[in-house]
């Protein structure tokens, strides 16, 4: 797990993408129950799953993660902590945006 201030990013790795999920998903449950004994709500609109391979072929691997019911949207760029993210973790998507903020600021 990542974590920074309010933010919280659980991580499974296994070679069986159902497996990492399996293992994920009482995690997910335990947060959510502890966020509702101690009164806190999770935003639904900031969680996201991706996953990191280098198989190309399982970037579409839709998860069935869930909190609280509704499953956790996949994406496959995501940021954490200002860096973006992408499947391969070669940083292509991140470096981009990077450039074009600094061209903006110049």
């Amino acid at each position: 797990m990542v974590s920074y201030a309010d933010d919280i990013t659980p991580l499974s790795s296994h070679c069986i993408l159902q497996t990492a999920g399996n293992q994920l998903q009482p995690y997910l449950n335990s947060l959510f129950d502890w966020t509702k004994a101690n009164q806190l709500t999770i935003n639904p609109d900031k969680c996201a799953a991706t996953v990191f391979s280098t198989d190309s072929s399982e970037y579409s691997y839709k998860t069935s993660l869930k909190i609280n019911g509704p499953i956790i949207p996949a994406e496959t760029h995501i940021k954490i902590l200002g860096v973006t993210f992408d499947p391969k973790l070669v940083f292509n998507k991140h470096i981009d945006l990077t450039v074009e903020k600094a061209k903006k600021s110049l």
